[in-house]
């Protein structure tokens, strides 16, 4: 696994290892690549020093990782973008504001465009804005999984399930009723009525499907579900809020489902007053996981997938800006 880890050195070396808490609070594979990484509009020896010190520090305490630093000249946005493609990242980690005037890098249009733009998944890291220790108790222990009952959805818990969580991480599903109905209406090709009880019958099984890889890898007392209806951006914000999350999950896979709570105003607003981290996964599919995929669920729903009915094979497209 490679990581990406963008921040602005603008910030004390104390300040940015705090929040790198996180990162080091994960069970990362063995042979994870980590990459430190900042954009400079001029070369700076005294940065490189920085970095240098920040990224011997993380190897120090991660001795199964493999961990640089790396620089670019640019935009942060443009340049991050650029290097997470480049380096065929699996995942982006960037910051935001928080507490004791805590940034890796600043919220507003570079993490917005990095969300929007990047090819992989993205970790914006935030601190609890409820309960400042616990973003101090590395790693994380409350998460979110927004689903929407298609393949992508368990496509994103089976990647959680593998990502380095601690076994007592809690996890909790929520389906919102909406997207359920939006995603069925978009398989029918139809504007029909769907009966309420129906929906929540979907949705239940959906994400019972969607549950499975998270149940297998850390037990069914720390799998919970929600099932709401309502403003997908309300309702999330809400549950993270009233739960205590520290991190929301949310999935992408195209032009149905969870598209409006990931590509639009719903993930923008999700991902700046969410009371915690967010996670967006995007592109976490290779061929084989797909076809796998296809497979299972088409088993569970009782026809074979080309059949066409029910399941979303869509292709796993690359989401637009936001």
């Amino acid at each position: 696994m490679r990581i990406l880890v963008a921040i602005d050195t603008k910030s004390k070396d104390s300040t940015i290892i705090e929040i790198l808490d996180t990162v080091l609070g994960m069970s990362w594979p063995a042979g994870t690549e980590i990459n430190i990484f900042t954009a400079l509009k001029r070369d700076d020896a005294a940065i490189l020093e920085r970095l240098a010190a920040l990224a011997q520090y993380i190897q120090n305490e991660l001795s199964a990782c493999r961990v640089f630093y790396d620089i670019a000249h640019g935009e942060a946005k443009d340049a991050i973008i650029k290097e997470a493609r480049k380096w065929k990242a699996d995942l982006i980690i960037l910051g935001s504001r928080g507490y004791r005037g805590i940034e890796l890098l600043l919220t507003g249009s570079v993490s917005q465009g990095v969300l929007s733009q990047a090819h992989c998944p993205v970790l914006l890291l935030k601190p609890h804005l409820k309960d400042l220790a616990q973003q101090l108790n590395r790693s994380f222990h409350s998460v979110i999984v927004a689903t929407d009952g298609s393949i992508y959805s368990r496509a994103t818990t089976r990647w959680l399930s593998r990502l380095g969580f601690p076994s007592s991480t809690r996890f909790k599903l929520v389906s919102v009723l909406q997207e359920t109905k939006e995603r069925l209406l978009s398989i029918a090709d139809t504007d029909i009525e769907i009966d309420p009880e129906h929906l929540r019958r979907a949705a239940h099984q959906e994400m019972e499907e969607a549950a499975q890889p998270l149940l297998s890898a850390f037990g069914a007392d720390n799998i919970t579900r929600n099932i709401a209806d309502g403003d997908p951006r309300d309702v999330i914000i809400a549950l993270a809020d009233d739960w205590q999350a520290d991190l929301i999950v949310m999935g992408s896979h195209g032009k149905t489902g969870l598209t409006k709570l990931l590509l639009g105003s719903v993930s923008q607003s999700v991902s700046i007053y969410a009371p915690c981290s967010v996670l967006i996964t995007r592109e976490i599919l290779s061929n084989e996981d797909l076809d796998e995929l296809k497979e299972e669920e088409a088993e569970a729903r009782g026809y074979k997938p080309d059949d066409g009915f029910d399941v979303d094979f869509r292709p796993h497209v690359h989401p637009g800006g936001m």
